[in-house]
């Protein structure tokens, strides 16, 4: 098998479960040969000693027992992709500075990496959800193609770098459930393509003002974030910003002036004991059918079908 070069093993049922297929003596040496390498459930604890990766451009070994990959000083000149979901086991992934051509890192699930590894510039996606990690350094800014970045679940995290605004390109940030996450970062200069933002189940207390350097903010989602108390003046500066969820935020009171003029936004409120109870959410104001539709959900179907969720699905069908 030495002139292998894709080697796929994976679930069909695309379950959590570990792999029936062992390692015989013959795959105690993985080709060097492999350009692309997919094992479901991997179930050794290293790849081969002797595996050099210089031909890797996508490895793929979701649930994995995973502790480590390979040397730090290896070329990897090829790698695109590295898909790592649900490595429990994964504590530490080796320096991918140099690694110019990767885009694509899927670390979800990974509950044992409390660090960012360092990353090349070329970055385009970075999933980190559900991962242990408690800081994001400063030098975050240099991945000045990050298009994604997915902190959701973080539990650790509490906050993130004003650095955050160098990332010109980045389009979404997830930062759903992150608990401890009690400070947003003052956005320093405009970012000009962040379209999502989700800050739903955190701790925050309140927004800067200079949320409107977020300029081309379209949605953002601020579901029970049982600690806000209110939005800055300066959101409805946001031009763009077509959506705003303010579901069970219980200690949410509004300015006496609207901060949200009546042609803007659509928010979303829980409503007090003095509004209607015909419906759990209160609408604010109603500017597509997708958004009418929405205002009739209420707290039973929240556990199926979230406020973001239902979101995205009836822009999908509209």
């Amino acid at each position: 098998m030495c002139n292998l070069r894709l080697l796929k093993i994976y679930s069909s049922t695309g379950m959590k479960t570990e792999s029936k297929v062992y390692l015989s003596e013959d795959l105690r040496s993985l080709s060097d040969k492999l350009v692309y390498l997919e094992w479901d459930g991997f179930p050794s604890t290293s790849l081969p000693v002797n595996f050099t990766p210089e031909n890797l451009v996508e490895l793929v070994m979701p649930n994995s027992r995973l502790k480590q990959l390979w040397n730090e000083d290896q070329n990897l000149d090829l790698l695109k992709n590295i898909d790592l979901r649900n490595c429990n086991h994964l504590t530490k992934i080796p320096e991918l500075l140099h690694a110019e051509n990767l885009t694509t890192v899927n670390l979800e699930g990974c509950s044992s990496i409390d660090e960012l590894p360092e990353l090349p510039r070329n970055i385009r996606s970075l999933n980190l959800s559900k991962t242990s990690v408690k800081h994001v350094p400063s030098s975050i800014g240099y991945l000045s193609h990050l298009e994604m970045f997915d902190l959701t679940d973080c539990r650790d995290l509490e906050s993130l770098p004003t650095s955050i605004c160098k990332l010109k390109s980045l389009q979404s940030l997830y930062l759903s459930g992150c608990s401890n996450f009690t400070t947003f970062p003052e956005i320093l200069e405009p970012m000009e393509r962040l379209v999502e933002l989700e800050l739903d189940r955190t701790a925050i207390q309140k927004l800067h003002s200079s949320i409107e350097n977020l300029v081309a903010l379209e949605t953002l989602h601020l579901e029970m974030c049982e600690d806000l108390e209110d939005l800055p003046d300066s959101i409805h500066n946001i031009s763009s910003l077509d959506y705003v969820s303010l579901w069970r935020c219980s200690k949410f009171k509004p300015s006496p002036q609207p901060c949200l003029p009546p042609e803007e936004p659509v928010v979303y409120c829980r409503p007090t004991e003095t509004q209607s109870s015909s419906g759990r959410i209160l609408e604010i104001r109603r500017r597509s059918f997708a958004t009418r539709l929405m205002g009739f959900w209420d707290d039973s179907h929240s556990n199926a079908f979230s406020p973001r969720r239902r979101f995205n699905y009836f822009k999908r069908v509209l």
